[in-house]
């Protein structure tokens, strides 16, 4: 398959759309989320207003798109690497490659996203559809097909639970302000997590 070959104007837009996402992310780490304009994002940036309302409809897709770009992390690498694995092992090389995509994004942001969750990011993090989710459900209902995960529990059911497990540690590492390095102390809870799942 041929490289997607892109346009001037087409590329001009692109790098307009990561302008502005870079200068919004800089300036919610520093500020806050609540306390950071679109007014101000396009002044960073070097943009007008208009540019910035085509490539993103609200200061909320800022965050969004922090989503989606772990959408096609777990696409692109994450799937990957599941290859070929136990499904035990697949479960906990999804939770630590969730914890690894937190700290790379880093404990500031991760704070101002919990912080600045409204409906709309809400809704968007919790589609069921999103890559993040469906890779998971595959797992677990080829775990259950091969009776290694419990079947007291739903496929969507026991999908959730884990994502609630996978989110907590990434909340604990924040409210604590990334006080401890986040891999390791998961590495230490996961055992007697994946436990449960038998």
């Amino acid at each position: 398959m041929k490289n997607a070959k892109y346009t001037s104007r087409e590329l001009k837009a692109k790098k307009t759309k990561e302008k502005l996402f870079d200068i919004a992310i800089g300036l919610i780490k520093e500020k806050g989320y609540n306390r950071v304009s679109i007014n101000e994002i396009c002044k960073g940036a070097g943009v007008t207003k208009g540019a910035f309302y085509h490539h993103y409809n609200t200061k909320e897709e800022i965050l969004i798109q922090l989503y989606k770009d772990v959408d096609d992390y777990y696409q692109v690498r994450v799937l990957d690497e599941l290859e070929n694995k136990s499904i035990l092992d697949k479960i906990k090389l999804f939770i630590k490659h969730h914890v690894y995509c937190a700290e790379g994004i880093g404990v500031d942001i991760v704070k101002e996203i919990f912080k600045g969750q409204t409906n709309i990011l809400n809704q968007f993090i919790t589609l069921e559809d999103r890559p993040f989710y469906q890779i998971l459900i595959d797992v677990i209902k080829e775990g259950q097909r091969e009776k290694i995960l419990r079947q007291d529990i739903s496929s969507k059911d026991l999908c959730n639970y884990i994502i609630v497990f996978s989110r907590g540690l990434i909340q604990d590492w924040y409210m604590k302000d990334g006080a401890y390095d986040i891999n390791e102390k998961s590495e230490k809870y996961l055992d007697i997590f994946i436990n449960s799942l038998r």
